[in-house]
């Protein structure tokens, strides 16, 4: 009696497979941590608790960190969340928006009027001061990214990024070095239609 052996084409197929998907998780682990390392060099650290926030102007954005590539889809989760809206961000993927340069459908679908700008410092803060959290669009070396202005007080911009953390400060200029490459790209909410329990 013959034994059953799976037949190479078999055994070819899954070690390939195998191979492809370490492959894939690899890159993106390097990926991650070069976005990272990189991103954390635009930082200063993180707002505590215990400093003074009496001359700090901070909206209460939830924060998510992102799945591998989702920086869009966890910044844009972020903002939707902060008006009442919960999408995850494989909820937004899903949805067909996986890239900063498409969210403005699906956020004007839930938050009403919705547009692109190229924004100063001032208006972003002028944005912050109405209670607009601020998606912006920023490259680092080679790599785009999408983080979240939450708050600013006289030396600092405070910025949610999905990769790294919530609430971490970064002075004014050293966000301009980023986010000058893409145009100073921000996506503007005008109505902000909140959620009605």
């Amino acid at each position: 009696m013959a034994s059953k052996k799976p037949s190479t084409t078999i055994l070819i197929l899954a070690a390939t497979l195998i191979l492809c998907l370490a492959f894939t998780f690899y890159l993106t682990l390097i990926f991650t941590s070069k976005v990272s390392q990189v991103n954390l060099q635009i930082y200063s650290g993180k707002l505590l608790k215990e400093e003074n926030l009496t001359k700090v102007k901070i909206l209460n954005v939830p924060f998510f960190y992102q799945k591998p590539w989702f920086c869009s889809e966890a910044s844009a989760s972020m903002v939707l969340a902060y008006f009442g809206y919960n999408l995850t961000q494989d909820e937004i993927n899903s949805l067909g928006y996986d890239k900063f340069e498409n969210m403005l459908p699906l956020l004007s679908n839930y938050l009403g009027k919705c547009y692109y700008a190229s924004l100063s410092i001032k208006e972003l803060k002028d944005e912050i001061d109405d209670g607009k959290p601020v998606m912006i669009r920023i490259r680092v070396n080679s790599y785009l990214h999408t983080i979240v202005v939450v708050g600013y007080d006289e030396n600092y911009l405070y910025v949610h990024d999905p990769a790294i953390g919530a609430y971490l400060k970064c002075k004014p200029e050293k966000l301009l070095e980023v986010w000058k490459p893409t145009g100073f790209k921000a996506i503007i909410i005008v109505d902000s239609k909140v959620k009605e329990s």
